[in-house]
């Protein structure tokens, strides 16, 4: 781990090409940048890349991810964000915080974790790789400039080798 991120030092990619590992891409690959989340994986396993780990893709974090997630040492979600803070590519470990998100149709990763820790008695180390997105319609492929923050993304990741 040679990076660090708010003073903690950060996996690299090929840190989770472990049978202990799950890299889950999230989104929507009929919504544009949406789909960062699946491209990712889609490129993880065209190019044979952390090919112990298992790649997984889901829509959107529901509150059943809870119980897959509690069966691995360390979790990498993948998702694109229209957030204002992530300038472009965003990678934080996430702390476990059970917020009101467990009561919608899409739970964030923070009260993923702290299901994990309250029902399954587990905290895995969970990382949150957010790759800025710009359009949301329906429509296959990123655009020119999420493809561009992907790129930055792969190459964050695999540097830190």
């Amino acid at each position: 781990m040679n990076a660090c991120v708010d003073g903690v030092n950060t996996p690299s990619l090929y840190e989770f090409d472990a049978q202990e590992c799950l890299i889950l891409g999230i989104g929507n690959e009929s919504r544009q940048d949406d789909g960062i989340g699946w491209a990712f994986i889609d490129y993880l396993e065209k190019n044979q890349l952390c090919a112990h780990a298992v790649l997984d893709r889901r829509y959107q974090l529901l509150v059943e991810d809870a119980e897959v997630v509690s069966r691995f040492q360390r979790v990498l979600l993948v998702d694109a964000s229209q957030e204002a803070h992530v300038d472009k590519v965003s990678l934080v470990r996430i702390v476990p915080k059970l917020d009101t998100s467990f009561t919608s149709h899409a739970i964030s990763p923070a009260s993923i974790l702290a299901t994990c820790v309250q029902c399954f008695g587990v905290q895995p180390e969970v990382w949150f790789l957010t790759i800025k997105g710009y359009e949301w319609q329906f429509g296959h492929g990123l655009t020119m400039q999420a493809q561009a923050n992907f790129q930055e993304a792969l190459r964050m990741m695999r540097a830190q080798k």
